[in-house]
């Protein structure tokens, strides 16, 4: 399956036994903003969550600031998170 095929590729493939060749023309664009997942009884359609939290992301509203550490192992808690099945609770140990 291809968007086009050349003459001489169909040529040389028109002479082998059992194949078949699809030209499927050109695809329209994706829309790399959205995520389809087949659910039972429809179609979930959803916004993609590509982007990673950064420290810069974030906004300290306590009037503690974290250390390093804990800001560090914050962000390595919300990326395991992200990429748990279902909703997820992540909890650090501090060893």
């Amino acid at each position: 399956m291809r968007p086009s095929i050349s003459p001489d590729a169909l040529e040389l493939l028109a002479a082998k036994q059992n194949v078949r060749v699809l030209a499927c023309g050109q695809w329209g664009a994706r829309i790399p903003a959205l995520d389809f997942k087949r659910v039972n009884g429809g179609l979930l359609v959803q916004d993609r969550d590509l982007g990673m939290v950064t420290e810069s992301d974030l906004k300290v509203v306590t009037e503690r600031q974290p250390t390093a550490k804990e800001l560090s192992d914050a962000l390595f808690c919300w990326k395991v998170a992200k990429f748990v099945k279902s909703n997820a609770i992540v909890m650090r140990a501090i060893i």
